[in-house]
């Protein structure tokens, strides 16, 4: 092999080589963007997931203290007490406790948040209100706790605004 032969075949391993490298960065990159991309519907989807279920939680807990507000409402009054039923007050005590440990920590939605402050305030200024399982329930009470249920279905309405939301912008 002559010079100039070996000169040509080096400039071809020398293109080849450098179409091969151009080609290897443009795979990488294309392999980063998809795993980039992957991670971020993955973390879409965890939200739209964590979100969902806070919506189905206020949603539970405001049913809840619905049904407790009205089996205490239907029940005989006797002397401004009623005394109702154990497990509503039971489910009513423990749908709002759920919703009390809710976390705001890792929620990035500032309406989500504000929503969830709104209806641990309104639990909290109830709280003195719930009577014992077995114990009576002030009639004079009803409207606080009628406050609680709406203050509850807000926040359901508005985490699941945020929740359809996600994934759309």
């Amino acid at each position: 092999m002559d010079a100039t032969a070996a000169a040509v075949q080096q400039t071809y391993a020398a293109w080849v080589q450098a179409i091969g490298s151009i080609l290897a960065i443009v795979a990488a990159f294309i392999v980063a963007s998809r795993q980039s991309a992957a991670a971020r519907e993955q973390r879409i989807t965890e939200l739209k997931e964590r979100l969902d279920a806070i919506a189905e939680m206020l949603l539970h807990a405001s049913k809840a203290v619905s049904e407790f507000h009205a089996n205490a409402k239907s029940c005989k009054e006797v002397m401004s007490l009623v005394f109702p039923a154990t497990s509503k007050v039971t489910a009513a005590r423990i749908a709002t406790t759920a919703v009390k440990e809710i976390s705001t920590s890792d929620i990035t939605r500032a309406r989500v948040v504000v929503a969830l402050i709104k209806a641990k305030t309104a639990i909290a200024n109830t709280e003195g209100n719930w009577p014992m399982p077995a114990g009576d329930f002030h009639v004079g009470w009803f409207d606080a706790i009628d406050g609680l249920q709406r203050h509850l279905f807000d926040a359901h309405l508005e985490v699941k605004s945020e929740a359809d939301k996600t994934g759309k912008r």
